[in-house]
């Protein structure tokens, strides 16, 4: 019958929309570990560099 199809289509929307907005949640999820890593590479970097300035300068 026309009702039973169409809450089966409502729980298809709904499970396409869940998907997408987990989808949307891993992108955020991505980036922001992204990003800390890029912040944690510079530290890095800056520890490298004041270690080779310490070693040269002493």
């Amino acid at each position: 019958d026309a009702g039973a199809a169409d809450s089966d289509i409502n729980v298809c929307d709904v499970l396409i929309e869940n998907a997408s907005n987990l989808g949307r949640d891993q992108n955020v999820a991505d980036s922001k570990i992204q990003s800390q890593m890029q912040q944690d590479y510079h530290l890095l970097q800056l520890v490298i560099s004041w270690n080779s300035i310490a070693r040269s300068s002493s």
